[in-house]
């Protein structure tokens, strides 16, 4: 009988420390627990070593290894631990809503049901107090499934009544549609009774799944046939029909289009317009709307498609509106206090902004509100200003009716040696004065007017050239002609001052009211008409004061 060799010491304590390390990687966690069981026991049985340092140092490295297999132990038993509590968690908000499903007598969402059952049963690993929730669980599920059986035997009858309803309404649709009548007839009222049967059909619930696609061909076909004999027999209709056809096929021709576009930060902005028209163009029967449907979805998808594949331009050119949008801020926050900028100054910024494409979304609305802060300040300045103007013309019309005052006492106090010089500085002091509310123009003109008239009749009275006013002086050096066609020239200034003090007013007037219009879809097709009359306004005014120009150089020879 032969003896096994005793083992050499250190290679013995070395293979164990080695076999400690490789366990202590392991995840196998009660095998490698047992094994470093038994590797401590043979450690004890191991044969003697006379050198105590080097096996010291050997029994550290193992337990430094079974100290570092029972940490990963330990952390992987708490977060299982803690895996089965979270399922717990988890479990019992399913259980709320199975709860919910109960309590609220859901019995109709029985797919929702089934989707909550088995989404518990799947929720694992749980800890062994998980059972009370399984028992609280089965017996909701017990009792919903004890009334969705009787929610189903109440839907199939009422789905059977569902069924009755609708034939019935399809066989007084299918009347309706025997008794159409010729084109001579009137079809409105038919029209009100289709639509009445058609809410009718469509209000009352469901029918069973296996009925329903051929009760719904029965009522479009019948619809189909009535709109088809309303479109052969009543040409309003027709009209309308076809208008409606135009509108959605050049919404189809206007996608199109912009698939060839190379600003697709525009075009993409186009593109949600024209779905938006789409929806707001009156409706067309199935057999028309379909393929004008399919023409513009396809046209919109292959859009998508492209806008989708340059993603990155799209971007660049949106940051390149962005700036442009910058710049013209800038430009709004320039005019800053003015009130000399030209009558259609916003309008002209309006038109600039709206020209620029799309920003980036995100950058859209601060942008705007910071080009509409801009233009209200100025349109703030600017009504300001006219509101200053307004109390001076208020002034202005006191002071000249003060004027006419004195100028009818000098009337009524008759005629004197210095009745003329008087009169006239009283004119030159009504001229110097500006403008008057316009509502009041005609009325203290007339007021005006009449008073000079009274004044000067006694100034012709006393027969003394000298004292009537300078376009009525009598000239020595002419003839009777002469002196009438003065007259006639001076009438002329008089009325061209007149009708260009009428522009002006008129021009003020459109400009003030200019800023009280708000820039939207209706203020700016109103402000394009109020500009409108300015500028021919200030055309008149231009041949008018030409007109004057000239008309003075007359006056001057033939005074002269």
């Amino acid at each position: 009988m032969t003896t096994e060799p005793t083992p050499e010491p250190r290679a013995y304590y070395e293979e164990l420390v080695a076999k400690a390390t490789e366990w202590a990687a392991s995840h196998e966690w009660s095998t490698a627990a047992a094994e470093f069981d038994h590797l401590r026991t043979k450690w004890t049985e191991g044969p003697a070593w006379d050198d105590e340092d080097a096996k010291s140092a050997l029994f550290t490295a193992f337990n430094e290894a079974h100290s570092a297999f029972a940490a990963a132990r330990k952390a992987h038993y708490e977060l299982v631990q803690e895996r089965r509590q979270n399922n717990l968690r988890k479990r019992e908000d399913l259980i709320a809503r199975m709860q919910a499903l109960v309590d609220g007598k859901q019995w109709g969402r029985h797919g929702e049901a089934s989707q909550i059952q088995h989404r518990f049963e799947d929720i694992k690993p749980l800890p062994p107090e998980a059972e009370e929730q399984n028992e609280r669980f089965r017996a909701l599920v017990k009792l919903f499934e004890e009334h969705k059986v009787e929610y189903l035997v109440n839907l199939r009858q009422k789905e059977e009544e569902n069924l009755i309803g609708k034939l019935f309404v399809l066989d007084k649709l299918k009347a309706l549609v025997d008794g159409l009548p010729t084109a001579d007839q009137p079809w409105t009222d038919r029209d009100e009774d289709v639509e009445t049967l058609s809410e009718q059909f469509r209000r009352i619930g469901k029918v069973a799944k296996e009925k329903a696609d051929d009760i719904w061909e029965r009522y479009k076909s019948l619809r189909d046939t009535y709109f088809k004999a309303k479109t052969e027999r009543d040409p309003a209709y027709k009209a309308a029909l076809e208008a409606a056809v135009a509108a959605k096929t050049a919404l189809c021709e206007a996608a199109e289009k912009l698939l060839d576009e190379t600003d697709l930060a525009l075009a993409a902005k186009e593109m949600n317009v024209l779905h938006k028209k789409w929806k707001e163009t009156a409706a067309l029967p199935r057999e028309l709307s379909e393929s004008l449907w399919e023409r513009f979805k396809a046209a919109s998808d292959t859009f998508n498609a492209k806008k989708h594949d340059n993603l990155d331009t799209i971007r660049d050119q949106e940051n390149q509106n962005y700036d442009l949008k910058v710049a013209l801020c800038e430009k709004a926050e320039a005019l800053g206090s003015a009130t000399d900028a030209p009558g259609d100054a916003v309008e002209a910024l309006f038109k600039e902004w709206n020209a620029i494409g799309p920003v980036p979304r995100r950058k859209n609305k601060k942008i705007w509100l910071r080009f509409k802060a801009a233009v209200d300040a100025y349109q703030q300045n600017r009504r300001g200003h006219y509101k200053q103007l307004r109390l001076e013309q208020k002034d202005n019309l006191t002071k000249k009716r003060e004027i006419i005052a004195k100028i009818a006492a000098l009337a009524e106090a008759g005629a004197t040696d210095t009745l003329a010089a008087e009169l006239k500085a009283l004119q030159a002091e009504y001229q110097a004065l500006g403008f008057v509310p316009i509502k009041y123009k005609e009325t203290i003109w007339k007021e005006y007017r009449a008073a000079c008239d009274s004044a000067y009749a006694l100034v012709r009275a006393t027969d003394r050239p000298e004292r009537a006013p300078r376009h009525e002086r009598t000239h020595t050096d002419h003839g009777g002609d002469t002196r009438t066609e003065l007259k006639a020239r001076q009438n002329d200034l008089f009325r061209l001052k007149k009708e260009c003090e009428e522009l002006n007013s008129t021009i003020l007037h459109y400009a003030d009211a200019k800023t009280y219009i708000k820039p939207n879809k209706g203020g700016n097709v109103l402000i394009e008409e109020i500009q409108a009359k300015i500028d021919a306004a200030r055309e008149q005014l231009a041949v008018k004061q030409k007109e004057l120009v000239q008309l003075r150089k007359e006056i001057d020879e033939l005074a002269g």
